[in-house]
């Protein structure tokens, strides 16, 4: 057994032993243009010393706790794989052993069994669900599905407030507390995640870099300059600047040939404005929503994001192209030294962790110098989370198991760091202190989890438009954009 397996093992033990003895309607108002109230929570200081709470300990007599997922990818990339619900037994393989042991752990200690129906898609993780829920189907006691989707399952009325399923504390560590802040009106809450998921981890926006290519430029210590607060736009693109070569010398660079300072996409726009520290719809006082994107500071941060997203003599927008499986050969360049940056999901280290240089992962950087701190996200058709029907008959039983599942899922956080970021036997401690302050950072957008409103759009359109058409676009679809979020926002208040 590696030290690394012998470690997950030891801390699952202590977990199993902890596990097993630890036992009026209103008007609505309307979506405004008025100041944020939102505090976002920085969860990557440092470990809380808050104490674990003892939950109560039942026996659910056999009762079988039912999680639908989609089913494992048959084909193709298996990145979003849901690994982190149920594993059959253990097999030597990280992820899979500390689901295992979390789950047996629940198991014995609440006499219940941990079952997990699959859907063949995503779609039909909405189709699904809202069959059942409108039949009066009980079968499920929650879903695991992206957050796009389940904002649709949202304003279908099946979604449970989660804020009435007692023993669920989000104020712990184990939950991402900025979803609950950020994704809630008035006070009603729908999403839930943290350590007990893993492609929320996945789906977070990052920065990989090649270490020998940083190390043959002599670029100066990128960690460093993360810690010291100086990871900004200018920097980034700086530095990218450095990468770019004509590798064939015939006057012209392209994908395949050449190499780049920056890979990245259209949507890297969207991570970019909310990493400015702004949204495109933020929350005040009332805990209801504001439109922002008519704001000076909204259309400054853009034109700043524009301006460094379209020069493109060194950095290559990958969905302005025709390439066929183009981030299947965009992975390959990274692994091929043929480009400095990447800017991508942290599902991509899994798929890359072959690469024979090293490489590190940043956090998105910080758009304005005079932020004080990183703002990270999540791609929001592949950042999953937990959702809980309306049909649920025991919400005191939910509250408790769900719960014990994200307590007990620490286990999995470490397994997750050490299958993702192993190379060469060793894993990059700097990179885990990188990743940790990328998931303790997030900050999410109520137009970016519902889609319908556009705006995630919008912005992807503008950044690959020949000029910054910002302030125009932006003027003439503001109206469809403010009843696109009323829309949601009355929805949300009329549910129970």
């Amino acid at each position: 057994m590696t030290a690394k397996y012998i470690a997950v093992l030891l801390c699952a033990a202590i977990l199993a032993v902890s596990l097993a003895g630890c036992g009026g309607a209103t008007d609505t108002p309307a979506v405004t243009t008025g100041t944020a109230d939102t505090d976002i929570v920085d969860n990557s200081a440092a470990e809380t010393t808050k104490a674990k709470p003892i939950l109560p300990i039942f026996d659910y007599k056999g009762y079988e706790f039912t999680i639908l997922c989609k089913a494992l990818a048959t084909s193709g990339s298996t990145t979003w794989d849901i690994i982190d619900v149920y594993a059959k037994q253990q097999n030597g393989d990280l992820i899979n052993d500390a689901v295992y042991i979390r789950n047996t752990a629940i198991e014995d200690k609440y006499n219940i069994k941990i079952v997990n129906p699959l859907v063949n898609s995503s779609d039909e993780m909405v189709s699904v669900p809202q069959t059942a829920v409108l039949a009066g189907d009980a079968t499920y006691d929650a879903f695991q599905v992206d957050i796009e989707r389940t904002s649709k399952l949202i304003v279908a009325g099946i979604l449970l407030n989660l804020n009435l399923l007692p023993h669920l504390d989000f104020s712990q560590d184990w939950w991402d507390e900025n979803i609950i802040s950020d994704m809630s009106i008035a006070g009603k809450n729908y999403y839930a995640t943290g350590s007990i998921c893993l492609n929320d981890d996945k789906a977070s926006w990052c920065i990989l870099f090649n270490k020998k290519l940083a190390a043959d430029f002599d670029l100066p210590n990128l960690y460093e300059i993360v810690l010291n607060g100086d990871w900004t736009i200018d920097k980034f693109y700086e530095f990218g600047a450095v990468g770019a070569a004509d590798l064939n010398g015939d006057g012209q660079m392209t994908f395949a040939d050449d190499r780049w300072g920056i890979y990245d996409q259209k949507e890297c726009a969207c991570a970019l404005f909310l990493a400015s520290g702004n949204k495109a719809v933020d929350k005040d006082s009332n805990d209801t929503l504001i439109y922002n994107l008519d704001k000076e500071v909204s259309v400054n941060a853009f034109q700043i994001i524009y301006d460094h997203m379209s020069d493109t003599t060194f950095h290559f927008n990958l969905d302005k192209t025709s390439i066929s499986n183009v981030w299947v050969e965009a992975r390959a360049n990274f692994r091929a030294d043929k480009a400095l940056f990447f800017f991508t999901n942290c599902g991509a280290l899994t798929l890359i962790r072959d690469m024979e240089n090293d490489f590190g992962v940043l956090p998105v950087v910080k758009v304005f110098d005079t932020q004080d701190r990183y703002y990270n996200t999540v791609q929001t058709n592949n950042a999953n989370v937990y959702s809980v029907p309306v049909t649920c008959t025991d919400h005191e039983r939910t509250g408790i198991l769900l719960e014990s599942m994200a307590m007990g899922s620490d286990i999995l956080t470490e397994a997750y760091y050490d299958n993702t970021l192993e190379q060469k036997a060793a894993r990059d401690e700097e990179s885990i202190e990188m990743l940790k302050l990328i998931f303790g950072n997030r900050i999410y957008d109520f137009s970016y989890a519902f889609a319908s409103t556009g705006i995630m759009n919008f912005f992807r359109n503008l950044s690959v438009g020949a000029t910054n058409t910002y302030a125009s676009t932006e003027a003439s679809s503001r109206e469809t954009f403010i009843k696109a979020i009323e829309l949601v926002q009355e929805t949300i208040l009329a549910l129970p």
